[in-house]
């Protein structure tokens, strides 16, 4: 599978759901949504985490260590575009054995994350499933007047700066 083309064809299908509200295009890490004017916006990034990372593999992660993972991996997006964050909300398919306890332990690294970087936990879903899938969604906005850094913006010597 060449991704390459295929996120072409999933740009050119997105293209045709197009907002006015929305200042980036598909190929963004981070969608930016004016929420009021070219200033106010809103920063939001999306991201499932391996269903079983490497510090699950190598026997030295547990349930909570997931919930760390899965925050850090989307405030990541979010730093990256030169944001900070603000809210957070989460989901996961457990597999049928998964205990209540595990769970929550769950919950209790997405919470610690999320108080760590002063970003509120805002809701989720939870569900019950063959396999493990893990997945977050940060909302953020822009660290002072520059807005936010956006990947298909780079270039050499580029600034966010106005």
């Amino acid at each position: 599978m060449n991704l390459r083309k295929l996120h072409k064809k999933i740009a050119s299908l997105a293209s045709l759901t197009k907002s006015n509200e929305v200042l980036t295009n598909i190929d963004d890490d981070c969608a930016v949504i004016s929420i009021g004017g070219e200033s106010d916006v809103l920063v939001i990034t999306t991201d499932f985490i391996n269903s079983s990372p490497a510090i699950i593999e190598l026997g030295k992660g547990s349930w909570y260590h997931l919930g760390q993972l899965v925050v850090c991996h989307n405030l990541a997006d979010l730093a990256c575009s030169g944001c900070a964050p603000r809210f957070f909300m989460s989901g996961i398919c457990a597999p049928k054995d998964t205990t209540s306890e595990e769970l929550l332990e769950f919950i209790r690294g997405v919470c610690d994350s999320c108080k760590l970087y002063n970003c509120a936990l805002i809701g989720g879903d939870t569900k019950f499933g063959r396999t493990r899938s893990i997945y977050g969604t940060a909302l953020g906005t822009p660290f002072g007047t520059g807005g936010a850094f956006l990947r298909t913006q780079a270039k050499p010597g580029y600034t966010n700066k106005k």
